[in-house]
């Protein structure tokens, strides 16, 4: 089941990669760009805060999980939720 918390980071995020595709096809790439950031930045926040794992492999873990969310986000639309392993409270 996903949470409340799980429901409104997805739709800020897909809010956040339709203002930039808009920001794109009005030629402001500039803006796209950090409309990027921003869905980056808030995906982070999501899979567990400003937290940064100590060890690199984890690091590398969390950051390969947000890439393939946001990989599978672009191609339906939607961002999709993957097995999560930890309760965020």
């Amino acid at each position: 089941m996903i949470s409340e918390r799980d429901e409104r980071f997805s739709g800020l995020i897909r809010d956040l990669v339709a203002c930039g595709q808009e920001a794109r096809q009005l030629g402001l790439e500039f803006l796209g760009h950090l409309i990027n950031m921003a869905v980056m930045e808030a995906a982070l926040e999501w899979d567990g805060g400003r937290v940064v794992p100590v060890e690199p492999a984890m690091r590398l873990e969390q950051l390969l999980n947000l890439k393939i969310r946001t990989a599978l986000g672009r191609a339906g639309g939607n961002v999709v939720m993957l097995a999560r392993d930890r309760d965020h409270g």
